[in-house]
């Protein structure tokens, strides 16, 4: 059942970085912010968090966007762009 859960979380996670690569911003967003409660992984966390402030900082949408990589950053994401 747990792989059945991660499976299709990460399906979800897919479709949201497909939309995120199209411009579909607040869709994206939604879609991440949703998933981001389900997760359980610190790791996944922080990448979702991230991903969720390129959303905002796309939408310009700059106190969110900060909002959501300071979560990142304090889930220990290891991008450099996050401090950008």
């Amino acid at each position: 059942k747990t792989t059945k859960v991660l499976y299709s979380q990460n399906k979800k996670i897919l479709k949201a970085d497909e939309l995120l690569k199209a411009g579909e911003y607040y869709q994206a967003s939604e879609m991440y912010s949703k998933l981001y409660t389900k997760l359980k992984d610190k790791k996944e966390k922080a990448e979702v968090s991230f991903k969720i402030g390129e959303c905002f900082r796309n939408m310009n949408d700059n106190k969110q966007a900060i909002k959501w990589y300071r979560k990142a950053v304090n889930l220990s994401y290891q991008n450099p762009l996050v401090y950008l």
